[in-house]
């Protein structure tokens, strides 16, 4: 069965191209889903749920703050999972979005090397709150999170 595909225009280092994304398998992505939330808990949560809600500010934001948990080791691993089969229209052909692809296309566009990543993180995991039965608590959950993490961030008396 074909899985979803989604197409994304990236600014490269060559000019804008459109590089076409799809979805992780059911095995793969659950795994992957398992880590990051061990990973990076309320910050994923509220980073999905500001991307659904289309607040960008916000989802940059908590994409920030769990990027500052992220090692390049653990980054690279989860951006190979996620562009595993992303293929880029050059203009001349479709290319695999690999390595290679990623260290020509990308010198100095690391910002969007990042925008491309949060997209399939999209792709992969907006629906998962709504799978689990728990898209009415979302609110909820959000306000938790938020109290939780300014909790986190106040110093201590």
């Amino acid at each position: 069965m074909a899985r979803k595909q989604e197409e994304k225009i990236v600014k490269t280092s060559n000019g804008e191209m459109p590089i076409l994304v799809t979805q992780m398998d059911g095995v793969t992505g659950s795994e992957m889903s398992i880590e990051l939330a061990q990973l990076f808990g309320p910050h994923i949560v509220a980073a999905v749920m500001a991307m659904n809600d289309d607040r960008k500010e916000e989802a940059a934001k908590q994409v920030g703050e769990f990027l500052q948990k992220l090692s390049p080791a653990k980054f690279s691993a989860i951006r190979r999972a996620l562009l595993k089969g992303a293929r880029a229209n050059t203009g001349d052909g479709f290319v695999d979005v690999d390595e290679d692809f990623i260290s020509g296309h990308f010198a100095g566009r690391a910002g969007s090397l990042f925008g491309l990543v949060a997209f399939a993180l999209k792709l992969n995991f907006a629906n998962f709150f709504e799978d689990l039965g728990l898209q009415g608590s979302l609110a909820k959950l959000g306000s938790k999170v938020k109290t939780a993490m300014a909790l986190e961030a106040s110093p201590n008396p």
